[in-house]
């Protein structure tokens, strides 16, 4: 795995990287291996991973990776939607409108 951009947000907490990999006569890895190998290359949880997008260039065994890792898991979920984990109710803070009544028929 080469990283080819790491890129430092503060104000989202995290850090964005662009990678490539190689997997010559192998099929592309699925996101949990990609998650795994960058916790490993960055020394970070890899649960604290997302995997935004996975690139493969067809017929060459190359994919370029576009990947978050958050700081925290707090920031993660505030950000980020997770799959699996219900999603928090957003509160209706519009007025209620007056309903219209009905229209009379013109003869």
């Amino acid at each position: 795995m080469e990283i080819l951009q790491k890129s430092k947000s503060t104000v989202l907490s995290r850090t964005e990287i662009v990678a490539k990999i190689s997997h010559i006569e192998k099929k592309t890895p699925s996101k949990e291996e990609l998650k795994e190998a960058l916790g490993k290359e960055l020394k970070t949880d890899k649960n604290l991973v997302v995997i935004d997008g996975i690139y493969t260039e067809y017929g060459k065994g190359r994919s370029k990776v576009i990947a978050k890792i958050y700081e925290s898991k707090e920031m993660l979920r505030k950000i980020e939607r997770i799959k699996g984990e219900p999603e928090e109710e957003k509160k209706e803070t519009s007025e209620e409108q007056p309903k219209e009544s009905p229209k009379e028929e013109v003869k």
